[in-house]
């Protein structure tokens, strides 16, 4: 986890109840198995799981996970992020969805 402690400050690391890098798993990308560990860490079932994801591998991932999966297009345009579940412009928009379709 050094690599992460370089790209992701302290401050944003603690909102998060586990962070799962690919030096935690046996099989990284092009596998599921960090979204599984993460699903593993928090106590929850794949089932029960949201993926915010921008890219074509990571939202196949999610699904072969069993996932939910919300594409954003920050990197890509639309037609790139149709595998996704759903697939929103702004991550505001994936607030409301959370909020339509959880009970809190």
């Amino acid at each position: 986890m050094p690599q992460l402690k370089k790209i992701l400050p302290g401050r944003i690391q603690s909102l998060f109840d586990t962070i799962v890098t690919g030096d935690l798993v046996k099989k990284g990308k092009p596998h599921p198995d960090p979204f599984l560990k993460a699903a593993a860490d928090l106590g929850l079932e794949p089932s029960q799981c949201l993926v915010i994801e921008n890219a074509p591998l990571g939202i196949r991932l999610a699904k072969a996970a069993k996932m939910f999966c919300a594409a954003i297009t920050t990197s890509l345009p639309k037609e790139y992020l149709q595998m996704a579940d759903v697939v929103v412009d702004k991550l505001e928009d994936i607030t409301g969805l959370i909020e339509k379709s959880c009970k809190l």
